[in-house]
């Protein structure tokens, strides 16, 4: 897989993901994720959001409820950030510590995100305040003033990588 950003991270995939040339918002082709693998992006400094601004963003075309992003420690638990799809729809931005209590936790409406169609999803800190967007549309926020766990989890991408949990399926470009 092919990062291509303007700063490329390595991309690998485990399990079952492939190209697909059917359905693409960049560049042709979009990764496809059957329920049985995820890809993950290895780690590096500027993955590590910490206390400053940051924005992530990406486009999904939703097929089911699963993991979009997650950067845990199987170790420690820490968990900066997550990212989660639920059957009805609602996205979760959350983030929380080794004992997996809440730093923060965006739960949108359900039907925030529809199937069938593509969405652009922003996730964002600014200052001490986190948010969600869709399709351009602030969706929730929540205020957190503190620095977010650091480690050096590759992030994974549609489900947890080891061991293998909440994999979700479809496209994401």
């Amino acid at each position: 897989f092919t990062d291509s950003s303007a700063a490329p991270k390595s991309v690998t995939a485990s399990g079952a993901v492939t190209l697909t040339t059917a359905q693409s918002k960049f560049g042709g082709a979009s990764a496809l994720f059957s329920g049985a693998g995820v890809l993950l992006v290895g780690h590096s400094d500027a993955l590590s959001i910490g206390s400053g601004d940051f924005t992530i963003e990406f486009m999904l075309r939703m097929s089911g409820p699963g993991m979009v992003l997650n950067k845990q420690d199987g170790g420690s638990g820490a968990c900066p950030p997550q990212v989660m799809i639920t059957a009805e729809g609602a996205i979760k931005f959350r983030s929380y510590g080794a004992s997996y209590e809440n730093f923060f936790n965006i739960t949108t409406p359900g039907g925030a995100i529809s199937t069938g169609g593509w969405h652009h999803i922003a996730l964002e800190r600014v200052g001490s305040t986190f948010s969600v967007y869709v399709d351009g549309v602030l969706k929730g926020a929540v205020t957190y003033s503190r620095a977010l766990p650091v480690n050096t989890a590759p992030f994974s991408i549609a489900g947890y990588p080891n061991p293998p949990g909440r994999l979700r399926t479809g496209p994401h470009d």
